[in-house]
Order: C-alpha cells, then structure tokens, then sequence
C-alpha cells in the first residue's frame, strides 16, 4: 500500500519553477506582451507587496518567517541567494537535512502567499537558477526604502520647492524599517541605517519648516523623531525652538527638562550648551 504523503512532503516534492542555466526567464501572459504591471513593496512601517487590487503584508494570516523571508528576496531582487544565506535568514542550522526541508517548505508557502500577483504578473515571482533562489529578474518590484535612500541622498532644491522636497521624504518614513519584523537578525541593521537617513532629514527640514512658519509641523516631526532616538539632542533644541515661535515658551521649558532629566538619569551628562 503506497502511504500518503504530509501537506509538508507534497509542498516539497513540487516541481520547482526554474531559470534554464544561463538564460533569462521567459516571459508569458501579461508579460509577454510587454504589460507586466508595476509591483511595489512597503518595507518603511507595516510591510506590503502591491500589484494592482493583489496584495500580501502584515494584516495577512502569514507566518512570521515566510513574511520575512518573502521581504529578503524582495530586497534582494537584484541577485540570486544561496541556500546557505537562506537557511540563516530562517535562523537554521546548515548541518542538519531539517533545516533544508524547512527552506523548501516555507518557499512554497511564500509562492502560495504570492499567487495572486503571479497571476496578475504572468511570470513565476520566485525562481531558481544553479542551485540559487532570487526574485525574477523580469519583474522589478518598487521598493519604498529606494525612494527614500534616492530622496536623501538628493541635493535639497532652492526657494519654495524645499518644502515639498522635505514633506516627501518625511511623508515616506511611515515607520522603521519591517517594523514588525524587527527581531530578524537581517532586518536590525537595515533598519538603523534607513531610521538615521530619517533623522538626519527632520533635522534637515526643521530649520526650513521653521524659516516657512510651519511651527506646529516642525514641533510634530520632532516629536515623532524623538520617540526613535530619544537621546539626540539636536531634535529637542529644534522642538524647544518651533514651540518658542509659537510663544508657548513654558511648552519649550519642559522640553529642555525633558531632554536633562532624561541624560543625567540614563547617561549621567548634561546637556551641551548651545
């Protein structure tokens, strides 16, 4: 008698969808008519990878490690990755033959979890190529994290433009980076990196908002910034300043005691005089 097979073996005895060694995959349905739809992914906040009316994120009943793995591959779309790599961004062990079970489990979980931009796509989304996983090359995904590295790095325009140029940026700074994925071991220097692009930006913009009499504004972004890195000094100068040109000088009083009392007592220093 043949034995029935686990949900677990079937997942795993699929046939994986593959990029002939060497070549580039090709494209069928809506991409080969030159239509494939544009696919973006929200890494800033709440995760989300959008395609028309489809979409997968955080609010899905997905577990946590086909989110974060489905988020590596999205990140790093322009390579393909190797099974070891993999198999650490699962936090598994490669000298055991469980952990490669579990790969190929929770890779097919993550092609059904994104079945329904595939078919929008027409092209398989995750593929294979000399032993490798990687996202398909044919079908770029628009990350938020690439739109805010390309903001920053950007010279500030002159005159009015200002405004809208710093509103940009801090508008697409919705949270840190995969903030509900933050405990993956991948996912925490990331994250510094694109919360200190933020910060630097607010304190780019507060003398530009200030300068324009966007007070109340200004006084939002710091606070808000403040509560990612409670000990940077300069935000709080720049709060203490935007509630004094609102003439609430008492408001700028307790932000300074704030910002003392939270030094001596964690840091035992003072802060720096101006």
């Amino acid at each position: 008698m043949t034995k029935a097979m686990s949900a677990s073996e079937q997942a795993e005895s699929r046939p994986e969808k593959r990029i002939t060694d060497g070549a580039e995959p090709v494209p069928d349905g809506a991409a080969a008519a030159g239509r494939v739809p544009g696919i973006r992914a929200q890494l800033l906040g709440d995760f989300s990878l959008t395609c028309a009316d489809a979409a997968v994120g955080d609010g899905n009943n997905r577990s946590h490690k086909v989110k974060s793995l489905l988020a590596y591959l999205i990140c790093n779309q322009d390579r393909m990755v190797s099974i070891d790599e993999l198999i650490r961004i699962l936090g598994n062990d490669r000298r055991d033959s469980a952990p490669i079970a579990a790969l190929r489990t929770t890779l097919y979980r993550v092609r059904r979890a994104i079945e329904p931009i595939e078919q929008l796509a027409g092209v398989p989304l995750v593929v294979t190529k000399n032993g490798m996983y990687g996202w398909n090359p044919c079908v770029p995904v628009e990350l938020d994290t690439a739109r805010l590295e390309e903001l920053c790095l950007r010279e500030a325009p002159e005159g009015p433009g200002r405004v809208d140029y710093y509103q940009s940026i801090l508008e697409l700074y919705r949270g840190d980076f995969l903030q509900n994925l933050a405990t993956e071991h991948w996912v925490e220097p990331l994250a510094e990196h694109y919360r200190s692009l933020y910060l630097a930006a607010v304190q780019r913009a507060a003398p530009v908002f200030i300068e324009e009499g966007l007070l109340r504004e200004t006084a939002d972004h710091c606070w808000r910034a403040i509560s990612l890195s409670p000990y940077c000094e300069p935000l709080y100068r720049w709060l203490m300043r935007a509630r004094s040109a609102l003439g609430d000088s008492q408001g700028a009083a307790e932000v300074y005691e704030q910002l003392r009392t939270l030094l001596y007592k964690d840091l035992g220093v003072m802060p720096e005089e101006e």
